[in-house]
């Protein structure tokens, strides 16, 4: 037969068409928490849990048992314990960690389905140090519950992975500042964090020595230095963490953008794109005052047409030096 929810212990009977008979033991129903008071505490603190629900006593006598979590409650006393319900307390354990309240008989066991919370405690950051868009893994105790994370006051996305675990991914304009994490009721101490720069788009991507270009992304604070293609470019402003200002340095050749700030460094994905310029040629043949300059259209046709026949004959274009001759008398005549 299935029992009712609210079925207490008692000592199993049955009536008979002649009579009835009663074991000697009680049977036991297994325990049912509803609810529980307060919804948090500080291990250590000493604090006092009640629990309500039915069938919280043992039929022999036997010691109750409460859980926070997986951490076992130093002190339970049974208030009482009767068909309508039943009241226990529990003293909070010393090293008690966010989690279900769980409470153990001979006849089974119960958890709640909200934990009981303790405040969340950080104890590393993995890495201390990132770029926005990252992915970190905050590592500590009592993670269960947590419901925000901060940095500094910038509220961040995140998952809970375990007890003792959260994946937290860094806001884009995440400060350097400490990392929060909080449940509803407590917030943990601050863990100190570092934002890296990170190099979204260089506008434009094609530019003259001189000319101010502008550097976008994030983290893009406290610059020591930027060189663009190995170069050192000089800053003309950095008005935000978001974009810098700086001039393409003489000869910029194309390359990557390298930013260092206080907390790291950080190359670009795209290329930078140095403009072609002509800073000397050679030979000079046709500068203007100088003897070696054409003066007609005979001189003109003699250098190109000697020029292919001179490559025609290291080359093996013409099969014999008469080939060569003609070709050069065709085009020059």
């Amino acid at each position: 037969e299935i029992r009712p929810r609210d079925w207490s212990s008692d000592v199993c009977s049955s009536d008979l068409n002649d009579g009835f008979d009663s074991t000697f033991e009680y049977f036991q129903v297994a325990p049912r928490i509803t609810s529980f008071s307060p919804a948090g505490a500080t291990p250590g603190s000493g604090t006092t849990v009640t629990l309500t629900g039915f069938n919280f006593s043992n039929t022999d006598f036997s010691p109750v048992l409460v859980y926070f979590n997986d951490r076992l409650s130093p002190s339970v006393f049974v208030v009482t314990d009767l068909p309508g319900g039943a009241q226990l307390t529990a003293t909070v354990p010393a090293d008690g960690v966010s989690g279900p309240l769980s409470i153990v008989t001979r006849a089974g066991f119960d958890t709640t389905p909200v934990p009981f919370l303790f405040p969340p405690e950080i104890q590393k950051l993995d890495p201390p140090k990132a770029a926005a868009g990252d992915t970190i893994k905050v590592i500590g105790k009592s993670m269960l519950g947590v419901s925000s994370v901060f940095f500094a006051d910038i509220p961040a996305t995140f998952t809970i992975q375990s007890p003792t675990n959260l994946l937290v991914t860094v806001p884009t304009n995440a400060p350097d500042h400490y990392l929060f994490a909080a449940n509803p009721l407590y917030i943990s101490t601050g863990s100190p964090f570092l934002l890296l720069p990170r190099i979204a788009r260089i506008e434009p991507s094609h530019a003259d020595a001189d000319q101010v270009i502008a550097i976008r992304g994030t983290g893009l604070r406290n610059i020591l230095s930027v060189a663009i293609a190995g170069k050192p470019a000089t800053i003309a402003s950095n008005p935000s963490s978001s974009v810098v200002y700086v001039k393409v340095p003489q000869a910029a050749q194309t390359g990557p953008v390298l930013i260092t700030t206080s907390n790291g460094t950080n190359t670009s994905q795209g290329l930078f794109y140095g403009n072609p310029s002509i800073s000397s040629f050679n030979p000079t043949r046709g500068a203007v005052g100088t003897p070696e300059r054409e003066h007609s259209l005979r001189q003109l046709i003699d250098r190109v047409v000697l020029t292919y026949v001179k490559a025609g004959r290291e080359h093996g274009y013409f099969r014999t030096d008469e080939d060569a001759t003609v070709f050069e008398h065709e085009l020059t005549y």
